[in-house]
């Protein structure tokens, strides 16, 4: 994991014409999915770093009064969860100090987790920057299947909010993670995954959702997509 001020980078997705579907939750598989659902997979895109040691970021999820705390070690990026369940909002938990948060009780959902961040050529299109894939890859200690879907999710969304170029509370990005959580259950992947999205230009400037079952799939074509919409990664370097 970087230090503190490449870890704060952060990226915007340049729309063109409507909402990236995948980080709205508006298509796909999340449209699919129950009206309950959908609002606990949306929440899960307020990720906020809350909390800093010298060896782990403390990053809370999710909305109203159901808030997830992730500790993510700066080395390994090993995530353990909180599950606060109704007790503290996303607000409430940032602003809790840090050895209070760092003295909360967790246990382990991934082993390890690192950053892809590649840039894959030329964009044609006016005024817009380079083609970029930037994805998270993860070991879990089980079965991603065994996992509630809001946890998947949501650690997926601390990964990405924390180690990659890309806003976790900028914009809503509970939809990709939702999109790329759900896929990789119903894939039945063992205990490794790369979950990503990547820039197209045909016909349009397009951001495509992907996910493969090895760790760290540093080639985005070898990625299974899972969805797409209109938009464009431009990384705020």
């Amino acid at each position: 994991m970087e230090e503190t001020d490449t870890i704060r980078r952060r990226a915007v997705l340049k729309s063109t014409g409507t909402v990236f579907a995948t980080v709205t939750g508006t298509s796909g598989i999340v449209a699919a999915r129950s009206e309950s659902d959908d609002r606990v997979d949306s929440c899960q895109g307020n990720v906020r770093i809350i909390a800093e040691t010298e060896t782990h970021v403390y990053v809370a999820t999710g909305c109203d009064s159901e808030a997830n705390v992730y500790k993510i070690n700066k080395e390994t990026g090993s995530i353990e969860i909180s599950q606060l369940g109704s007790q503290f909002s996303v607000q409430e938990v940032s602003s809790l100090s840090t050895d209070d948060v760092a003295s909360m009780s967790y246990t382990l959902g991934a082993k390890r987790s690192e950053k892809i961040v590649r840039e894959t050529g030329d964009c044609h299109f006016p005024y817009i920057g380079d083609h970029y894939y930037v994805g998270v890859a993860m070991e879990t200690p089980k079965n991603p299947a065994k996992y509630e879907i809001s946890a998947l999710s949501g650690m997926i969304c601390a990964a990405i909010g924390v180690s990659t170029p890309i806003p976790g509370d900028e914009i809503l990005f509970g939809g990709f993670c939702s999109v790329v959580a759900t896929a990789i259950q119903d894939a039945a992947f063992d205990s490794t995954f790369t979950v990503g999205g990547f820039d197209t230009h045909e016909p349009w400037p397009h951001i495509t959702a992907g996910i493969s079952p090895k760790y760290n799939q540093t080639d985005h074509n070898q990625l299974i997509e899972v969805d797409s919409g209109p938009g464009h990664i431009e990384l705020l370097l």
